[in-house]
């Protein structure tokens, strides 16, 4: 047996519809929501020329180190594909 829980998939949790800027992603398992990632047209008031912009990736403490993020991040990944997107931005502290 192992620790990591077995994600049983990544839902689309919109703040908006999907097909649309901004939708949440979030992966889950049976049981519990792990974590999620969201597809946002800006991240930075500094930068408002960049867009759309990957934020709000995060993972529950208690899975984290284990792959689970990299499931929502797919999924911003390909639903910006979907709609087009060539570039996609993402900010980070390097924590």
């Amino acid at each position: 047996l192992t620790d990591t829980p077995s994600i049983v998939g990544c839902g689309c949790f919109a703040r908006a519809k999907h097909r649309e800027v901004p939708t949440v992603f979030v992966a889950f398992d049976v049981a519990q929501l792990l974590g999620s990632a969201t597809l946002a047209e800006h991240d930075m008031d500094t930068r408002l020329d960049l867009t759309p912009w990957m934020v709000d990736v995060f993972v529950a403490p208690e899975f984290r180190r284990r792959g689970i993020a990299s499931v929502p991040v797919r999924c911003v990944v390909r639903e910006a594909a979907e709609l087009g997107v060539a570039e996609l931005y993402l900010f980070t502290t390097g924590h």
